[in-house]
């Protein structure tokens, strides 16, 4: 797989070993990928951004596949320490490059998209994914020669309710597949009219490009989000990661 990212809120790539069952069978190695955004701004946002930080980096290599414990975990620790005036929307994904396959919670987040060329997902209809083991098929919608699938299995906002739980998916990924993870930032940003750039404007373009590189691709979508603002000021910043699967 191969991503570009740009950043200006927040994410984190980790890379850890998983063993599998029974202990003599071999090690696996994983990756996850973890992004997020925090509420507020400032120095009590930058704060609580690092503790989910040490929270992932502490917890996420002991929880394994079993994402969704991890999650719910991880809020009930963050509600006992902020209260619900402080919460992150988030996805949290981990990769197999083993068995190519994305697990994944979504806590509020803007759904990521998945493209896949319509050739592939015609011939395996509706065993795209996965929800805490059982079968589960979403439902894509057309955008040009492709289709494209929201990952929005998951929960609320860590940080909101001590008590949330959460759900995970597993997603098999294919060649061709390409992943886009963005922020609101992004998807909402203005021109001087106020019109927003828009998720469905976002989908178009990906769709009519996605055979570019990661690299190209994400210069395409910032160049086209800047010629749509054509200068006005923006209030919120972007980030946004772009993945392929080769």
């Amino acid at each position: 797989m191969t991503c570009y990212v740009r950043q200006r809120t927040y994410y984190i790539f980790l890379f850890f070993t998983l063993r599998r069952q029974p202990e003599s069978e071999m090690a696996t190695i994983r990756s996850f990928r973890s992004h997020f955004a925090i509420s507020g701004k400032g120095v009590s946002a930058a704060l609580l951004m690092a503790s989910l930080q040490a929270l992932l980096r502490s917890h996420a290599p002991a929880y394994g596949n079993r994402v969704d414990e991890l999650i719910s975990e991880i809020n009930r620790l963050m509600h006992a320490s902020t209260g619900s005036s402080k919460y992150a929307t988030f996805f949290y994904g981990l990769y197999d490059d083993t068995q190519r396959t994305l697990t994944y919670v979504n806590a509020g987040h803007n759904a990521p998209m998945l493209f896949r060329p319509t050739e592939a997902a015609a011939s395996k209809l509706g065993t795209l994914g996965y929800s805490n083991g059982a079968p589960h098929a979403p439902a894509p919608q057309s955008a040009g020669a492709c289709e494209v699938t929201r990952l929005e299995t998951g929960g609320l906002a860590v940080g909101l309710f001590g008590k949330s739980v959460y759900q995970q998916e597993t997603v098999q990924l294919r060649p061709g597949d390409l992943l886009l993870l963005f922020t609101d930032g992004v998807s909402e940003a203005m021109n001087a009219d106020e019109a927003e750039f828009g998720e469905a404007r976002l989908t178009e373009l990906v769709a009519a490009h996605r055979q570019l590189s990661a690299v190209a691709l994400r210069e395409l979508i910032l160049a086209e989000i800047a010629r749509f603002a054509a200068g006005a000021p923006q209030y919120d910043d972007l980030t946004l990661i772009v993945a392929k699967v080769v």
